[in-house]
């Protein structure tokens, strides 16, 4: 960053990063959930297979986890994204 942004600005710019950051962190979490989890979690997991069984089939993402998890991460991080980005705007 440069030096002249005032220091609120550089911390609410580190803040909003390392929550993005813990947030993706936290999807590597989400394969050991047992049960339901949280709704949270039941909307970026079903919608992450949604989209990849939507793209291809039911049976390639029921079966290819390796390619499901990338999307859920993605899709983890976006959705926080809508909420956290106008707060730190």
């Amino acid at each position: 960053m440069r030096k002249n942004f005032p220091a609120h600005t550089k911390t609410a710019t580190g803040t909003l990063l390392f929550c993005l950051f813990a947030v993706a962190l936290s999807t590597s979490a989400m394969p050991y959930l047992t049960g339901y989890g949280t709704v949270l979690s039941q909307i970026v997991g079903l919608g992450a297979w949604g989209l990849l069984a939507s793209v291809t089939s039911g049976m390639f993402a029921d079966q290819n986890h390796q390619i499901l998890w990338p999307i859920v991460a993605t899709l983890n991080v976006f959705l926080f994204s809508l909420l956290a980005g106008p707060v730190y705007l």
